[in-house]
């Protein structure tokens, strides 16, 4: 059966009214709360106003008001003359909002806020969550700003010894790295050597696991060390059903890309993926990646190319994936199978 619901009577009826799937009346209520904050948005301090687009985000919403002006346009343009107000949690709430929203909100409030975090003469008060969050919003927002990516890497290098870092913020803070493509050896070097000195890798899931490595080899950070703790980790578990169908593909993109052999973890992921039922929780992207992967490494697995070209040729719409992914899954779909009969042309 289900898990009870946790909290008050009150505090699940609430909940699920506004974050539920089945709530109708949640854009309904938040717009008739966004009017009425609007009439009274320059009394909102800091904290308030990072609430404000904190709560709205949640729930995916920006409220459109007449003449087309939204919530979050309102709310930058009272937040930014006062972001040196701002307690740090606020901060990292604010761009982690507005990255949900939609960047595009207003991109001014992360130069901003960026530049704001770059003029503090430290970074002490700042959580590993807050500078988290804050670089993966900035990552995903795809607004670039080195002098932030800089300021963070110079203090987390010198200031921390990762004992407040648990592994989703390590895996985090690289991955946000990795992704807004801003180069920093000496982080990608302190967390490998803080990585390469626990005694196991338990506390990491296997989201942890493949983000380090993607990001590792994203950065073109090479270091044998990282990858094969991962790889031997990987290999030593009973089984990888709690490996979802992305964090199977991203840790041998990963191996294939850094071009670091490891024949028995490729054979583990193979022989998993073979085993299950079916694909259908494998997306093309997921898809694209594995059959990349595995060609790349020159490691031949006919089992594996059966099941997953199988799969996408029966299941995989080519029309939603982009240009990139949907020509690479098709060139190694026929570059790696045989031809069957009643196959549907792929492009």
């Amino acid at each position: 059966g289900k898990s009870p619901k946790k909290g008050s009577p009150q505090q699940i009826i609430l909940r699920d009214l506004l974050i539920g799937q089945d709530s109708q009346q949640k854009e309904l209520i938040f717009q008739s709360i966004a009017t009425a904050s609007l009439l009274i948005l320059p009394k909102f301090d800091a904290r308030g106003l990072s609430n404000l687009a904190y709560a709205n985000a949640i729930v995916d919403l920006d409220p459109v008001f007449e003449g087309g002006n939204t919530l979050f346009h309102q709310i930058a343009g009272k937040s930014i003359p006062l972001l040196a107000k701002f307690e740090t949690q606020s901060l990292s709430n604010m761009v982690w909002a507005y990255e949900k929203v939609g960047s595009e909100s207003n991109p001014r409030l992360f130069r901003e806020v960026g530049n704001t975090i770059v003029a503090l003469d430290r970074l002490g008060k700042f959580s590993p969550q807050d500078l988290s969050n804050i670089l993966l919003a900035f990552a995903k927002a795809k607004e670039s700003n080195p002098k932030l990516f800089k300021k963070v890497a110079g203090h987390i290098v010198v200031h921390s010894n990762f004992v407040s870092f648990n592994t989703q913020r390590l895996a985090d803070v690289l991955w946000a790295f990795a992704e807004a493509g801003e180069s920093n050896p000496g982080l990608f070097e302190k967390v490998a050597d803080h990585i390469h000195a626990v005694d196991s890798l338990r506390g990491f899931n296997p989201q942890n696991l493949s983000e380090t490595v993607w990001a590792f080899a994203k950065a073109d950070e090479s270091n044998p060390i990282i990858f094969k703790k991962v790889a031997d980790h990987i290999v030593g578990l009973d089984k990888l059903h709690s490996f979802k169908p992305k964090n199977l593909a991203n840790t041998v993109w990963a191996f294939a890309t850094a071009k670091k052999s490891h024949p028995r973890l490729f054979q583990k992921v193979a022989d998993h993926i073979v085993a299950l039922d079916n694909l259908h929780s494998f997306n093309g992207q997921d898809c694209s990646q594995l059959l990349w992967a595995f060609a790349t490494a020159d490691i031949i697995h006919s089992q594996l190319f059966d099941k997953v070209t199988a799969h996408a040729d029966a299941n995989i719409d080519f029309k939603t994936l982009d240009e990139d992914s949907r020509l690479n899954l098709s060139w190694l779909m026929k570059r790696l199978v045989k031809p069957r009969k009643n196959r549907r042309p792929l492009i």
